[in-house]
């Protein structure tokens, strides 16, 4: 890992921490921090920003700087935080929306700091409707996200990205897993409830609540509406979930809400994986991950944790998350001699756990084998095989022909799937 800052990269940095988090239920919008120690004598201001690239020249954080002192005279502590910490800052005029675009909404918050965030296209069209009260722009962020259905990523990028949650899971290969990881169980949310607001122009009553954008005074109406959690058990304590004073939810969007809040609420299990990750797994991403033998783990990460050595490892908090059976699938690659059909030779065997049921895709490949003083080369019938993995056990074979054989210096073509000669050169496929 190595820290830009300005003209200079510095390569010789120690007790490195970053761990990113974000939060898909609206709750809060985490301001995401690097910290490092540099072993150098220059002096950094601070409000400069810093770069964080791996070996590779993949950026991880571009960050405010809000702290750099000297541990000692070659030893330089710095902490940067994300452009949130300046949308913290800033305080915001209340406001009336009236189906105002998203993106107006979003430019608003932003001011300032205009190039420093990206809107998913995916909000393209969207409106809010609704009122929002004198607060920091890091605030009305929250808010916005929150009843568009939105999440937003401060890292891996040199963007503020808001982007849309995306229900596509990410399986983590077994081999890349620390085990075991481990699952924690939360009480039962035994229902959700929120509040839609309409708001009329006018003179409130002394029993009216009522709220002004500094121009317009306008009576609060709102009503109640809630889900129960359908999975709770009878006799399960009453633990009710309630978002009050979010002006900006509407008949139109509370179902969306509620559906939104409902999905994270009510699963209560969490998981920690450690997990080998180069920034291939990230907060706010769906995963599944190998939780037991036959158990995998689908949820999605709320924050990552990493440490970094020869590889990148981060301790993964995934939540909530769904326990699913996994199937094993048994490949095996055969292969039948010309003219001696009952005999099988197996070639090799593959063994997968997947989550039940996955789709799935696994490319064949050639086998390299030397029996006494000959060598052969064998190919797949077929380039890949597919299906969809089902509980228990799952087989499929799958059958080889010999391709090359080579013996006493000569080689021996024996089925290729084409062939060309071009000045000499024999290309096989």
């Amino acid at each position: 890992m190595k820290v830009t800052i300005g003209e200079n990269t510095y390569t010789k940095i120690t007790s490195l921490v970053f761990s990113p988090q974000t939060d898909l239920t609206g709750n809060k919008l985490p301001i995401n921090n690097v910290q490092v120690q540099i072993h150098t004598i220059d002096n950094i201001d601070i409000g400069v920003y810093l770069y964080l690239y791996d070996d590779l020249d993949r950026l991880w954080a571009k960050y405010w700087i809000t702290y750099a002192e000297h541990h000692d005279k070659e030893t330089l502590t710095i902490r940067a935080s994300s452009v949130l910490t300046i949308l913290e800052r800033r305080i915001l005029d209340p406001v009336m929306y009236n189906n105002e675009p998203i993106a107006n909404v979003i430019e608003t918050i932003f001011d300032r700091a205009l190039d420093e965030y990206t809107l998913d296209s995916a909000f393209d069209g969207i409106t809010v409707s609704g009122f929002c009260p004198e607060q920091s722009a890091r605030n009305r962020l929250q808010m916005v996200t929150l009843v568009i259905g939105a999440y937003v990523k401060s890292y891996f990028s040199d963007k503020i990205q808001i982007l849309p949650i995306d229900d596509t899971p990410v399986l983590i290969p077994r081999e890349d897993t620390y085990w075991k990881p481990k699952i924690t169980y939360s009480d039962y949310v035994t229902r959700v409830r929120a509040f839609a607001y309409s708001f009329t122009p006018g003179t409130p009553s002394a029993t009216d609540q009522w709220v002004t954008d500094g121009t317009t005074t306008y009576i609060v109406s709102k009503h109640a509406v809630s889900f129960a959690n359908p999975d709770a058990p009878a006799a399960a304590p009453v633990h009710e979930i309630t978002v009050d004073n979010l002006m900006l939810i509407n008949d139109d969007n509370i179902d969306d809400v509620l559906t939104h809040l409902s999905t994270y609420y009510f699963g209560r299990t969490t998981v920690e994986a450690d997990v080998i990750n180069n920034g291939e797994y990230l907060p706010g991403e769906r995963v599944q991950v190998y939780a037991d033998n036959n158990i995998i783990a689908e949820g999605f990460i709320e924050g990552a944790a990493f440490t970094f050595g020869t590889q990148a490892k981060s301790r993964l908090s995934i939540t909530p998350v769904e326990l699913i059976n996994a199937g094993n699938l048994i490949v095996t690659h055969v292969y039948h001699p010309d003219g001696l059909e009952d005999i099988e030779i197996i070639l090799g065997t593959k063994e997968y756990t997947l989550p039940v049921p996955y789709p799935y895709e696994i490319e064949n490949p050639f086998h390299d084998e030397t029996w006494g003083y000959e060598r052969y080369i064998f190919r797949p019938e077929t380039d890949t095989i597919t299906g969809t993995v089902q509980e228990g056990q799952n087989e499929v074979e799958v059958e080889y022909l010999q391709a090359l054989r080579f013996c006493d210096g000569d080689l021996e073509i024996v089925s290729v799937d084409d062939l060309s000669i071009t000045d000499g050169v024999v290309a096989i496929i």
